[in-house]
């Protein structure tokens, strides 16, 4: 599904995060500080995730891989 047009016409990738309905409870029964720490560390591990990713697509050493 296409949810973003670059202006070249290209489609921009997308990323989709969801909760799961025991998380979301564990994450309601948090104080405003250890909800705040939950979540940055939470997207500081999703952030890392893309950092690694991209720098895995960018290295020319790696094999291309045809889906």
């Amino acid at each position: 599904m296409r949810t973003h047009c670059l202006p070249d016409g290209r489609s921009a990738g997308t990323l989709r995060l969801s909760l799961s309905m025991p998380m979301m409870v564990e994450l309601a029964d948090l104080d405003d500080a250890a909800l705040d720490a939950r979540l940055d560390r939470d997207m500081g591990l999703i952030g890392a995730a893309i950092s690694a990713a991209a720098a895995a697509a960018m290295d020319p050493s790696r094999p291309t891989q045809i889906a």
